[in-house]
């Protein structure tokens, strides 16, 4: 133990008798009175800084499940491995993973929280992202969906530049593909029946507004983004 700790100790045990703080002001030495005042600065700046590292903590866990990103979840959490104590850290990680791995969630979501999970990089990031693929059957899952999302992609690609029997077709394979696709035909057939205006310049915008509002075609947000980023250019 050492002396400060030990004169820390005594200061203790005199000061309930009532006493202590008359010999820390008369008694002790000059020497000792700078070393217990060195050894309390350095408790109390000590435990400043951990307050603001968990209010910090707590301002970065509240962004990260009130935020429906992956990415920022994952984005925060490496940043509070340089921020954070270790025990404190592996508790959130803990949390974050048991959060993602007991999600209830659509194929869709999962592949959203893998592509920010790699994005991200890092091996706790890694981590959580192993948990949530502990079900051997997601695999086939996760890779039904990502072809039937690259198709959806193309077809709005084909639908924006004007062909329009590409986008029908590719639209109604999707469903066949991957059942998160089972609105697919609904868009495909309400493309079928707006053609004509689809066909002339002056009414197409009307239409892909209207694929926007409808959040019944579950387009994914490639797809939306595409969608949007067109009519975007066009006002």
């Amino acid at each position: 133990m050492g002396d400060i700790e030990k004169l820390e100790n005594r200061v203790t045990k005199l000061e309930k008798h009532g006493i202590g703080k008359i010999l820390v002001q008369y008694v002790l030495s000059p020497v000792l009175i700078i070393a217990v005042g060195t050894m309390l600065n350095y408790k109390v700046d000590k435990n400043k800084e951990e307050l603001q590292r968990l209010e910090i903590a707590e301002g970065m866990i509240t962004g990260m499940f009130n935020d429906e990103s992956p990415y920022k979840t994952f984005a925060t959490l490496r940043i509070m491995k340089n921020v954070l104590d270790e025990l404190l850290y592996e508790e959130i990680k803990e949390i974050i993973e048991n959060f993602y791995a007991n999600k209830s969630k659509t194929i869709a979501e999962t592949d959203e929280i893998l592509a920010a999970a790699e994005q991200v990089g890092g091996e706790d990031v890694n981590e959580v992202a192993r948990g949530i693929m502990s079900d051997s059957s997601i695999f086939v899952e996760l890779a039904q969906f990502r072809k039937a999302k690259v198709l959806e992609e193309e077809a709005i690609d084909d639908l924006l530049k004007g062909n329009i029997d590409g986008a029908i077709a590719k639209l109604d394979s999707t469903s066949k593909i991957s059942a998160e696709f089972e609105q697919s035909p609904v868009l495909a057939k309400f493309i079928e029946e707006n053609r004509d205006s689809l066909e002339d310049p002056l009414r197409r915008e009307k239409v892909y507004q209207q694929i926007l509002k409808n959040p019944n075609y579950n387009l994914q947000k490639n797809s939306l983004g595409n969608l949007k980023k067109r009519t975007a250019n066009r006002k």
